[in-house]
């Protein structure tokens, strides 16, 4: 979770009573979707972005808060100067999977992100 204005610990109150930047709740697999899933939460939402990465971009302008993956938070966290807290909800964690086409392996485009890919997962 990233907020430039809450300081740890957090209770999941804390958390849902700041503005949020959300990828849009309306995208097919939404990441942001199954932490808004009431329309109390849905209540928070002061942006909708098609990426995370836009929306962590706005989140570092801004003093919206975003909750996004663990592995792209410390990713974008110096060069976007965002401050990374634990995420204090009772499910605070999301399964993703990503399918491989056999084919995809012989493009080199692919090679390359299959090959990134498994470098940030093995961190």
């Amino acid at each position: 979770m990233f907020a430039p204005s809450l300081n740890s610990p957090l209770r999941e109150h804390d958390v849902y009573n700041e503005q949020h930047a959300v990828v849009a709740l309306d995208r097919y697999a939404s990441f942001s979707l199954p932490w808004y899933d009431t329309a109390d939460k849905q209540a928070c939402v002061a942006y909708q972005g098609m990426a995370m990465v836009s929306v962590l971009n706005v989140v570092s302008q801004t003093q919206l808060v975003a909750i996004a993956p663990r592995w792209l938070a410390e990713e974008f966290s110096d060069p976007l100067n965002l401050q990374i807290l634990p995420l204090p909800l009772k499910l605070n964690s999301r399964t993703c999977y990503l399918s491989w086409h056999e084919a995809a392996g012989r493009d080199k485009g692919h090679q390359w992100m299959e090959e990134l890919l498994v470098g940030i997962c093995r961190r």
